[in-house]
């Protein structure tokens, strides 16, 4: 597998001499072409990155499981840290691409009423009308296995029934965050998780669910994975047999309705209109601040052609290319909304490294972290607007220049 990653890299990158290097003496514009298939490599290359941090929060799960004790849970939290940035990175082909649209829901779902897989504390308020609300399937005697979390997951039709992906391990690692205090997050303890000295009930059941939710997303993964090998993943060939066009407008499609309807709308401005921690998409580790700075910077990355692939940092022909081509004063415009995002953002997460989580910072008391999500919303709007503006026939003409 990584021989043929690094070779489809090689191929778009160097065989077609579109490294950044290489534009002023080689190519000045690249083809259409040669940036849709660089689009496809760089969703290989972060699919398999977002893979990679999978098998590494794996094997921190079953170093838990076999050995529960603090230190070795304080490891599996990291490694799903990292494991969830690495896949929050990859949410640029959403929207523009059926395939991870279809997909995603299965691996990324949120918010979720816990009380289907585990014991919740008292007075735990569930989605209004969910008969799953508090069904605990780890308390439960059916037969826990890959098969029926499947078949739980948005059982009776409520998208609040989730029972696979990175919250449910997100909520197995940490439990409910209850607020202990105003910057506490979930606090589960290792013993939920120990088969001699266990702190609740159905330890042995917790610990299952948990190896079984980890190798369920890690087959998820290794499918997306494959779906968009360069000649070879079954998306990538159905993408590249889209005309130029069709395939420019999945990709502006699909980073305008992350940057504005998704991230500026259902994970920031609803959160802050409801004031509900609830509402936040890692409420339990309270490391929502890393999904919308992953968000934030890979939408710029990949309209810049840029993907950090195996600790390296690629740079191909992309849409910023195109578009500097074809509207300078308009390219112009939307580096710097870029720029305006991206620093604000940094804001985010510096406040929330400070101490101030992001259930905090959405509160109307917090006024300074308010106002930074305010500026951060209205900035990604107008990064919004000017990526819906460019016109993907236009781009689509643009002249390789020599």
């Amino acid at each position: 597998m990584k021989k043929a990653f690094f070779l489809s890299l090689y191929i778009s990158v160097h065989i077609l001499g579109l490294s950044r290097t290489g534009f002023a003496n080689e190519v000045s514009v690249p083809s259409s072409e040669t940036v849709t298939q660089h689009y496809v490599v760089m969703a290989h290359a972060m699919f398999t990155e977002a893979q990679a941090a999978a098998a590494d929060l794996a094997l921190a799960t079953d170093a838990l499981l076999r050995s529960p004790n603090e230190a070795n849970h304080l490891h599996a939290k990291q490694a799903w840290v990292t494991a969830h940035r690495a896949y929050s990175r990859t949410e640029v082909f959403r929207f523009g691409n059926p395939n991870v649209d279809d997909w995603e829901g299965q691996v990324n779902a949120w918010p979720m009423d816990e009380g289907l897989v585990d014991y919740v504390a008292d007075g735990y308020v569930s989605d209004s009308g969910n008969p799953f609300a508090q069904k605990n399937l780890i308390a439960d005697a059916v037969v826990l296995d890959q098969a029926l979390l499947r078949d739980m997951h948005e059982g009776a039709g409520a998208e609040a029934n989730v029972a696979t992906g990175y919250h449910v391990i997100e909520f197995l690692l940490w439990g409910q965050d209850l607020n202990l205090t105003k910057v506490s997050a979930g606090t589960r303890s290792y013993l939920d998780f120990s088969q001699s000295q266990c702190a609740s009930v159905h330890c042995d059941r917790r610990a299952l669910y948990l190896k079984e939710s980890v190798d369920l997303l890690l087959a998820d993964l290794a499918d997306m994975v494959q779906q968009w090998q360069l000649g070879q993943g079954d998306y990538a060939k159905t993408f590249m047999a889209l005309n130029v066009d069709t395939r420019l407008q999945r990709m502006l499609f699909g980073l305008g309705s992350l940057v504005y309807g998704e991230l500026a709308g259902e994970r920031i401005r609803v959160a802050m209109l409801a004031q509900s921690q609830e509402d936040e998409q890692s409420c339990f580790s309270d490391m929502t601040h890393f999904a919308i700075k992953e968000n934030v910077d890979a939408v710029a990355d990949v309209f810049n052609g840029i993907v950090q692939a195996k600790g390296q940092r690629i740079v191909g022909p992309s849409l910023s290319d195109l578009l500097l081509a074809n509207n300078a004063k308009k390219h112009q415009a939307l580096m710097l909304a870029f720029t305006k995002a991206q620093n604000t953002v940094d804001k985010v997460a510096q406040q929330a490294k400070n101490g101030l989580p992001f259930d905090q910072q959405i509160l109307l008391e917090n006024i300074e972290a308010y106002s930074t999500l305010e500026l951060l919303i209205a900035q990604l709007r107008d990064q919004a607007i000017l990526i819906e503006s460019i016109d993907s026939q236009q781009l689509a003409m643009v002249k390789v220049m020599r």
